[in-house]
């Protein structure tokens, strides 16, 4: 038997959050119908940041990218895409999307291996409208984006015996991105080296406040940067 050819490449998955609302709130035809027009819009997305499609499966999409930077910039502009398109706004779609960088088995049509189910764990424990990696794939990824990240969550991935650390890239505006306590040290340098900027600490998190984020909000809803606790702590 011929083996396969191996690559490393990121692993993309998107997926439609929620999509069997789709059908008891459309029913069947509608719901197939926006959920083919959602994944239409993802496809070309994803050609267009130069990634490869390789399928759909159900209500969500594989692609593959040469590098982590490019799957990243396709997820924010998929989210982005979806949350401004009228027809999906009006049917409350929302995504999730995980990718993983690492070694795959490549055949016409299909990829394989390791970094696959990683990339399907990251999209598993996406909650709508996040876009989840690990920090063994940001650190490949450039300062801007890796300034965008905070950590989320430690958990163990099947097959891997370590704890695996999971980031959230925060793809909304920059002013509205929060800060974890847990920074890599990639992130600690990037924002060191900086001029002219407030670090705000409250607990364990950290919150930079500089010329790409000159504004900050504390209270107890979700939208504010800093979430100050309802019961006493």
């Amino acid at each position: 038997m011929d083996t396969l050819p191996t690559n490393h490449l990121t692993i993309l998955f998107a997926d439609i959050a929620e999509s069997t609302r789709l059908y008891d709130t459309f029913g069947d035809f509608k719901a197939r119908e926006l959920i083919s027009d959602c994944l239409s819009h993802l496809k070309e997305l994803a050609r267009e940041n130069d990634g490869t499609v390789i399928k759909t499966i159900g209500d969500e999409v594989l692609c593959t990218f040469l590098t982590p930077n490019h799957a990243a910039e396709t997820a924010r502009q998929m989210h982005e895409e979806i949350s401004f398109d009228p027809k999906m706004v009006q049917a409350n779609i929302h995504l999730r999307i995980g990718f993983h960088h690492g070694e795959v088995l490549c055949e016409p049509g299909d990829v394989f291996g390791d970094a696959v189910n990683v990339a399907a764990r990251m999209v598993e424990l996406a909650k709508s409208d996040q876009i989840i990696t690990n920090k063994e794939t940001l650190v490949l990824m450039k300062k801007a984006l890796k300034r965008r990240a905070r950590i989320v969550d430690q958990t163990r991935v099947r097959g891997k015996d370590d704890i695996m650390e999971i980031h959230e890239l925060v793809w909304g505006k920059p002013e509205q991105m929060t800060m974890s306590s847990s920074f890599t040290e990639e992130i600690i340098a990037s924002l060191t080296s900086e001029e002219n900027f407030l670090q705000i600490r409250h607990l364990q998190h950290r919150i930079l406040v500089d010329h790409e984020r000159p504004i900050l909000t504390m209270g107890r809803g979700v939208a504010n940067h800093l979430i100050i606790p309802t019961e006493p702590f």
